[in-house]
Parts: C-alpha cells; structure tokens; sequence
C-alpha cells in the first residue's frame, strides 16, 4: 500500500457540531464506509489531509489544549477521561494527529498506517462523535526525529486537541473610563520603546523611515476591534512602533485590542524553518502598556529575522486563531518575501495590508494578499479598500505610481512593466509546493 506523504497534524477551525453517528452523512467529513475500509479509497482518504513534517511534536503553548495519546502504532486512547475540557462552553480550534517515521525508508514500514490512521479517527469519534464534520480542515504532519524503535516509541503518539473557552458575560460590562494617569503610563511607556529602539539601537532606520504606519492609524479611528500583526525584524522597527506611538496617544480613540509581533522564528537558519511552523510570533493586549513594551522589547531580543523572506501568513493565521472576536486583521509589512504564501488559502478574515517603504517600489504578494482575502491596501496618502473596484480597463491598478496587472493564471497581479531595482522577485514562494514536505 502507498505510504500517506506525511502523517502527523489534523488542523481545523471550527465550532462544536453534532456527533457522527447519529449525525446527517452530509456534515460528516470522514464517512463510515471510508473509516471501516480505507484501504479501498486510498486516494479519497489521502485528499481530506494537507500534509507536514515536523522534527518533534510540541503543543502551542498560546491555546488551551488536551493531549489524547494512543501510543506507539496503537489506536487505543490510553487517557479517554481527559476529554472533554473542564469549560462548559469551549471551541475547538485544532486537532493534531501526531505519528512518527519509523522506519526512515517506506518500504520497511510493517504498520498499515492508513489502517491506523482510520482506526485512531474512530477511536476518538467514539469519544466525541461531533468532532467529525465536513467543515474540518486536517493535515497530516510526520514526526522525525527519531532513528530507532526505541527512540520512537518515546515520543508522543496521539491527538492534540486545542480549544478556545467560550465566555458569556451575564452582565454588561462597564466601559473603561480612561483618565490622565492613563495617558502617561502609556506615553512614558512608549517612550521606553522609542528609546530602546531608535535613539540606542537602530538609529538609521528611525531617520530614514517616513510616517507610514501612524498616518494610516490617524485616518482610520473606525476600525474596531483590531489586531495589528506587525513585521517585527530590524528593518521594520521604526514602522512597526509608529503603531505603538499612534495607540498610546489616542487610546481614548483607538480601536486596537490587540498586538501580534513576528520576527520569522528569530535568528534561527533558514535550513530548519517549514512553512506555518517557522514561530517567532508573540501576542500582547493593548490594554497592558507594560506587557506591551516588554513584547517589543522580548521580541528584540529573540532575533531579528536574519533570512529575507518572512512568516507574513503563519502569523495571521496564529492572530486570527488566538484572536477569533476580532474584527480587523491589520498587517504591517515591508517588500521582503512572504516565504509561507503557499498557505494564503487558510486566511479565513480580510487583511488590511499596511504597505511600509513603498515609494521604491511594491513587493505584489502584498497586492496579492489583499486581493485574495477581500481586503485592502493602504500606503503613506492613499487607502484602496476594494481592488476590484479600482482595476481599470485590461484588469489594470495602480499603486503609489507603479502600475499593476491581472494575472489570471497567477490569479493576482504583477507589475505591468519591468518591477522597480530592489523589489525581490518572489515567485518562487507563491507554488503550493512549498508547503508540501
């Protein structure tokens, strides 16, 4: 039998739904028929899966999760009482299948791991039958780092289940009356960011950045609920605490809940990072000034990317997971490759992209995000909220004075003229083959 590409996490964004066996077969996302014989729709039972590969299994520690383990080749759940969560009320947010590649070479693998992977499946609907629905979206990911029976046997085997608490206030809760002691806190606070970053460290960057981000920030007080994902690498320092600057001085204004810093995993090398799991993505809320200066100065610390293509999309996907009442998803980025478009499909909200840096040129796979999650564009003096509305005759638009057309077989736009020196060509990050491993 042909070895599933890669076995290891089950992903989905969904709410608790009803049970699978006495569900409607139409809200199922694995059949009976398919669990009891999958060896007979190989193919079938291979295309519910996205697939990864991972050197060893670790949860996200940023959500609540319960770990269900099977143990080595087995699909028993060993610790069944562990689930459901102690909440009432919860989501499920994701559900990791996780397995381990032993033997390395396929063809001395003894266990029928479709076989296995169905028998697990069955195991944990029998547990919770309304984790089985057609709006689940899983991948396979397998485990690596191991090079005996003895070294795989140790390592988890199991579901990682993550969930997200559903909290209903019984009583409307007060608003926060801001007032004078507020206002300093975070203006004294931001002023440790300001210093810390600009006047001791990147001194350059500061006289050489314009405005972009607190001009844009000024313009739009009406979005609410907001979460500002920023590209926190060194070249994006006195951009991305112009956010910081802008919501300090207008907080009695200000619609920012919530701060998303990446760094593209740090300083580690590019050999190790795979798309979706590179981290170097940390979370802060708006209304804690002093976690805020520490995520800003701890993500510093941490690295300052080092590799030119960055994790644009993984840290959307984590912000829009981890903050999923939020109603605007604000990306603040540079020209430098995303190196995990591939996944720009999961991207479940609008972004609205901040374009830093743009008067030299205009990276497209900004353009492009905006155009493929219906959301908008927004530079230092213009502010494009529907790019279909503004292409012009041919699918042309125009952006900061460089002109763009559509590509239908790329299903975005490209510069409609030779793209400016300095703009990186990033093609090669747009395949969906980058996200296979």
């Amino acid at each position: 039998m042909k070895q599933i590409k890669h076995l290891f996490a089950v992903v989905f964004f969904t709410t608790i739904a009803s049970g699978m066996y006495g569900q409607n077969p139409a809200l199922q996302k694995f059949s009976q028929e398919l669990l009891d014989d999958p060896a007979a729709v190989g193919k079938q039972f291979e295309r519910k899966f996205n697939s990864m590969t991972i050197s060893k299994f670790a949860p996200d520690s940023f959500l609540n999760c319960v770990l269900l383990e099977n143990g080595y080749a087995k699909s028993k759940i060993i610790n069944p009482t562990q689930w459901p969560p102690k909440e009432k009320k919860y989501r499920v947010v994701e559900i990791q299948s996780v397995y381990t590649q032993y033997p390395k070479d396929k063809d001395f693998w003894l266990t029928n791991y479709h076989r296995l992977l169905a028998d697990r499946l069955k195991e944990l609907f029998i547990l919770d039958p309304t984790l089985n629905d057609r709006h689940i979206e899983w991948t396979m990911v397998l485990q690596t780092s191991c090079n005996s029976q003895q070294q795989a046997e140790k390592m988890f085997h199991g579901f990682a289940i993550y969930y997200a608490p559903i909290i209903e206030d019984t009583v409307p809760a007060k608003p926060r009356v801001f007032n004078k002691a507020d206002s300093v806190n975070f203006s004294k606070g931001y002023e440790i960011v300001e210093r810390f970053v600009h006047e001791n460290v990147f001194a350059k960057e500061r006289r050489e950045a314009d405005s972009t981000v607190y001009k844009v920030l000024q313009r739009h007080p009406d979005w609410k609920k907001t979460v500002i994902v920023c590209d926190w690498t060194s070249s994006m320092y006195a951009y991305g605490s112009q956010a910081a600057l802008w919501h300090s001085l207008n907080y009695k204004r200000s619609g920012i809940k919530h701060f998303v810093l990446f760094n593209d995993g740090g300083n580690r090398s590019d050999l190790f990072k795979k798309n979706g799991v590179v981290n170097g993505v940390f979370f802060a809320d708006a209304d804690n000034i002093k976690r805020l200066v520490k995520l800003y100065k701890d993500v510093i610390i941490d690295g300052d990317g080092g590799d030119l293509p960055e994790n644009d999309i993984e840290a959307l996907l984590r912000s829009i997971r981890h903050y999923q009442d939020a109603k605007e998803i604000v990306l603040i980025a540079d020209n430098s490759c995303i190196r995990d478009f591939c996944l720009i499909t999961r991207v479940s909200k609008p972004v609205k992209v901040i374009l830093c840096g743009a008067k030299n040129g205009i990276n497209p796979q900004y353009i492009n995000l905006a155009y493929r999650t219906g959301g908008s564009i927004h530079t230092i003096e213009d502010d494009i909220e529907d790019l279909r509305k503004n292409m012009g005759e041919g699918g042309d638009v125009k952006i900061e004075n460089f002109e763009f057309s559509f590509s239908p077989e790329k299903n975005g736009f490209v510069y409609k003229a030779t793209a400016p020196v300095g703009i990186p060509d990033c093609t090669e990050y747009d395949s969906p083959k980058r996200c296979v491993y």
